[in-house]
Order: structure tokens, then sequence, then C-alpha cells
């Protein structure tokens, strides 16, 4: 990958919440890790709060100043991986810092406009947790969600929380002017309790193979942690039969588990002559490897 495409990478992640460091930057073992030169990322301080008016449960509809909305899922996740490109993926992780993204359906307000992904707030018993403020609209595709909530678009999408580990989480909900919904026990728990952390134990791909043969590359993780957690990297691969593709996967792994990813690919990649480029991005650091196949040998008659 060319400096540039990787510095573009790293500006896409960083910017995406708006967090200084977001993505980080190698050190030691590759793992991903703030700069101790940059500002770290800096959460609202708890302010007292008026409980809503009106208080709903996920999956349910209130209307707020003439706009009819619902939160319609919530996960709290430790990462997530997401479309930088068109043909290419990254992975964003942060030490200490859980995502909560949350599903957004909202139709036209009195305003003549659903609200705006900065009218929501994550707050607790004792004020203000996080706001989605820096996290960028309609552009960013992050897996396992359609889109992201754009007022101006569809009014439909994901709007994302990040949130310190270990927070004092109690009645935790998301607001919206006079109206709020509550998160469940199971994400106010995980909020409340550390983060995975994880290992890259091998990232494996053969030097070289012969032609027209398959081949596989390899991903083992570890969660080196005391808790449950997920596992998510993607695999960038350059030359085959796509210029750039992305394979993105997910290790479920309780504490103390190690499992391995396999992706095998097919003869229709491995043409005489072809370089394929391997660049994994996950949360235990960027690796890269390559394998080439050589060029058919011509034989000489006398």
């Amino acid at each position: 990958m060319s400096s540039t495409r990787r510095t573009a990478l790293e500006v896409a992640g960083a910017t995406l919440f708006g967090l200084a460091g977001c993505a980080g930057r190698l050190v030691g073992d590759g793992a991903r890790s703030n700069s101790p030169t940059e500002e770290p990322t800096e959460f609202p301080t708890p302010a007292a709060s008026s409980a809503p008016e009106e208080t709903a449960a996920v999956g349910e509809a209130l209307t707020v100043e003439g706009a009819t909305v619902s939160i319609t899922d919530v996960r709290v996740q430790s990462s997530f991986q997401y479309h930088d490109s068109d043909d290419s993926m990254d992975v964003i992780s942060e030490s200490g810092v859980w995502y909560v993204f949350a599903g957004v359906e909202a139709s036209v307000g009195s305003s003549g406009d659903p609200p705006r992904t900065t009218d929501f707030t994550l707050v607790t018993d004792g004020g203000e947790l996080a706001t989605p403020t820096g996290v960028q609209g309609g552009g960013q595709h992050v897996r396992g969600w359609e889109g992201a909530y754009d007022a101006g678009s569809t009014a439909e999408g994901w709007i994302a929380f990040p949130v310190p580990a270990e927070s004092s989480v109690e009645g935790a909900r998301i607001t919206l002017g006079d109206g709020s919904w509550r998160l469940d026990d199971e994400h106010v728990e995980r909020v409340a309790g550390p983060k995975p952390t994880f290992e890259l134990v091998a990232f494996e791909v053969p030097e070289t193979v012969e032609a027209w043969s398959r081949f596989e590359a390899s991903v083992t993780a570890r969660n080196a942690s005391e808790v449950p957690g997920t596992y998510r990297a993607v695999l960038n691969v350059a030359g085959g039969v796509a210029a750039y593709a992305p394979y993105p996967f997910e290790l479920e792994l309780e504490a103390g588990e190690e499992a391995t990813w396999t992706n095998e690919f097919g003869r229709d990649v491995t043409d005489p002559g072809t370089r394929i480029r391997h660049y994994l991005r996950s949360p235990t650091g960027d690796r890269s490897a390559e394998t080439r196949i050589p060029e058919l040998s011509t034989g000489t008659s006398d």
C-alpha cells in the first residue's frame, strides 16, 4: 500500500468520530495506541440533567417537537469496521473506549426537518455522558449498519457515541428534546465494564504459490483479557481478480480463547506473474505481506 493511501486510511479513521488519535499509530508490536504527542479523547464533564418528560424502550416511537422518532436498535462495540473507500476498509478501536451505536428512524418535524445528529445525547442519572457530535453523516459505511443517520437525506441510519469504559452509567438513556430511550441492562453492564483486549498470534500467507493453484490466508487472535469480546479485523487484498478488495471478519472469543479466521483464494487469482498484496487492519496492529506467482518457465529446444 502506498504511503498516500495509508495516510488516507488513518485520516479517515481519526476524523470519523472527531477523536484525537482515534485511529492511533503503530507502536511496539503494532498495536494501535494513542500517540503521546496527541491530545487524549476528551469526554463531557457530567452536568446535572433533569429527567425527560417521556421515556420509551428501544424499538418504541416518541413524538418530539412534532417529529416521530424511534431508536430501533442499540449495540455496544469495542471496535468497528468501516469503508474508507469503495474498495477498502479499516478498523477503529481506541483503548478504554466503547462505541454505543444506535439505529434512528425519524419523520419530518414541525420545523420542516428531522432532528439533527447533534440533537441526540447519551446521558445517565449523573448527567451527560457522550454526544455524537463528531460522527459524519452519510459518507461512512459501518459494517453491520445500512448507513449513517443524516437529517438532510433519509432521516434513517446509525448514530454513535464514544463512551469511556467502566463508566458509571446508572439510568443510561439516549435523549432527544424532552424524550428519551433507556438502554437495556445488557448494554449498561457492558459500558460499565472493561473492554476486552486481544493479541495477534499469527498472520500467515504463502510467499509464493504455483500458477492456477489455490492458497489460504489466515489470521489467529487471542482474547488476552478476562471478559468475552469480538475481534474485528479486515484483510485488504490488492492484485488478483480485483485491483483492491476487503475481506472483513469477526472472531467471537471468550476470555483466554484463541481462534483462527481463514480465507481461501481460488485458481482465478493466481495467474502467472501476479503479485498479491495483503494488508491486515485490526485492533492489534497493521501487518502486510505479499504472495508471488512466478511466471511460467519457457523451455528451449536444440
